[in-house]
């Protein structure tokens, strides 16, 4: 037994400290906005939620399509939406398991569990090598004042019941896809966007 998982443990180790910097000042940009709107506001809880796009380098993805489908299902966490381009995959996780109105108390240990969720989810997955992550601020509300259900987010809420594959042409930069909402009006703030150099 050992011997299947001790030498893994500093491999795996290693891989969650690259992509743990690779988002790390995105990270940090979002606790300050969050903060921001919780000022804003005036109350503990808001309902904008982390949004977080991790792109991985995949050489002609465009042409492979079925592999990756195949990638993507296996995946702990499902994303609500996946972009194809011919060198790079990109996976957009948003919340997606809620009832009523989502709110949260925003703290800095809740977000940062989030990016362990995050991270967590995709160690020891054929997603990788990672190059970017970004993340943004997803808000979650229909414009009414009424019920609002509070929660704690855990990563495993981020989990889409149905995920669309979208082949993307190929282009320069990142851009950010948006999933339809649902009943439920939502606005999305792009954070920081953090390259691996």
């Amino acid at each position: 037994m050992k011997r299947q998982i001790v030498p893994a443990l500093p491999t795996e180790r290693a891989q969650y400290e690259r992509w743990y910097r690779l988002g790390l000042a995105a990270m940090t940009a979002v606790s300050a906005r969050l903060r921001a709107e919780q000022r804003a506001t005036g109350s503990e809880t808001v309902s904008w939620f982390p949004q977080f796009v991790v792109r991985c380098s995949a050489v002609h993805a465009d042409a492979r399509i079925t592999t990756v489908e195949t990638v993507v299902h296996s995946l702990p966490v499902q994303p609500t939406a996946v972009r194809v381009a011919p060198n790079w995959v990109e996976l957009t996780f948003e919340l997606s398991q809620y009832a009523d109105v989502p709110a949260w108390r925003a703290s800095d240990g809740a977000l940062w569990r989030l990016y362990d969720g995050l991270l967590t989810s995709l160690i020891g997955t054929a997603f990788e090598p990672l190059t970017q992550i970004r993340v943004g601020l997803t808000w979650y509300g229909d414009g009414q004042a009424g019920a609002r259900e509070v929660m704690r987010p855990k990563f495993n809420l981020y989990d889409a019941r149905q995920t669309r594959v979208t082949m993307v042409p190929n282009v320069q930069g990142p851009r950010l896809t948006v999933s339809p909402g649902g009943r439920w009006q939502r606005q999305t703030k792009i954070g920081a966007v953090v390259k691996k150099s």
